[in-house]
C-alpha cells in the first residue's frame, strides 16, 4: 500500500464517525429515485466523493455521526468501495444533502444541497469542480427526468458551498 492511500483512508474514517448506510428502499411509485454523477479533477491520488444525507445542524468541516451515507464515487483508491453509484430509491421528503470530496491529505470541499423528494419522481445530482491542493472548488447541480425521458435542469430549494 503507498503511503497516500494511507492518508486517505484515514482522513475518510476521521470525517465519516458513525456513518451508516441508507436503509434500502424498494423501487415503487411511492419512492423517489436519486442519480449520483460526479466530474470532479482531482490528482493522480485518487478522491472519494460521499453523498451523505445530514439533518439541519450539520456544519461545513465537522465529522458527521448517525447521518446516513447514501452513495460513495471512488477514484484511484483501490481500498475504498464505490456505493450506489447507480442511483437508489428513496423516501419521499426533504432531503439535506452533505457532498463531500476528498482528496490526499489537504484536499477537501463540501457542498450543502436541501430539495424536496417527491414520490414517483426520479433526480440526478452532479457534484463537480476541483479538488486540487489550493482549488478546493465543488459545485452541484439538481436534474428531474421528464415525461419526455430526458433530464432537466431543477434548482435545490437549499444550497451552500463550504469552499467559498
Amino acid at each position: 500500500m503507498k503511503p497516500y492511500h494511507l492518508v486517505l483512508i484515514l482522513l475518510g474514517i476521521s470525517l465519516t464517525g458513525c456513518l451508516t448506510t441508507y436503509e434500502k428502499v424498494e423501487e415503487s411509485d411511492k419512492a423517489g429515485f436519486i442519480k449520483f454523477e460526479r466530474d470532479v479533477a482531482s490528482p493522480l491520488l485518487g478522491s472519494i466523493t460521499r453523498y451523505v444525507k445530514v439533518d439541519d445542524k450539520q456544519q461545513c468541516r465537522q465529522a458527521y455521526s448517525e447521518h446516513k451515507l447514501l452513495a460513495v464515487h471512488n477514484k484511484g483508491n483501490p481500498l475504498v468501495s464505490g456505493l450506489n453509484v447507480d442511483g437508489l430509491y428513496v423516501k419521499p421528503g426533504n432531503f439535506r444533502i452533505l457532498i463531500n470530496t476528498v482528496a490526499g491529505v489537504g484536499s477537501w470541499c463540501d457542498v450543502f444541497v436541501n430539495f424536496d423528494v417527491i414520490a414517483g419522481q426520479k433526480y440526478k445530482i452532479i457534484a463537480s469542480g476541483d479538488a486540487y491542493v489550493g482549488v478546493n472548488k465543488c459545485s452541484a447541480k439538481l436534474y428531474q427526468l421528464t415525461t419526455s425521458g430526458e433530464y432537466q435542469q431543477a434548482a435545490f430549494n437549499k444550497y451552500y458551498e463550504c469552499n467559498k
